[in-house]
């Protein structure tokens, strides 16, 4: 009975520790998933920005590197293919 009770306790445990680990790591993969994509956008706002009007200030480059939504870096993409000037994308 006891030797029985103990299997099952080290089974529940088990089964904790795995979805203890299973959620960490499935997080960790989203957050690095989440930082993949948002520096694949950041880097292709900058070559079109670059493709537009040529090399950028560092302020431009430092501003970029610093948005943290997908949001803001596509809207800075939509403005960017519009804007008559490098000043007019309004990173400065």
């Amino acid at each position: 009975m006891l030797a029985e009770r103990v299997i099952e306790w080290t089974r529940e445990w088990e089964q904790e520790g795995f979805e203890k680990g299973f959620g960490k790591g499935l997080e960790k993969g989203l957050e690095k998933g989440l930082e993949k994509g948002l520096e694949e956008a950041r880097s292709s706002l900058l070559e079109h920005i670059e493709q537009r009007f040529g090399p950028v200030p560092d302020a431009f480059r430092e501003r970029i590197a610093a948005m943290d939504s997908f949001r803001e870096i596509m809207e800075a993409h939509a403005r960017a293919v519009t804007a008559p000037s490098l000043d007019a994308i309004g990173l400065a």
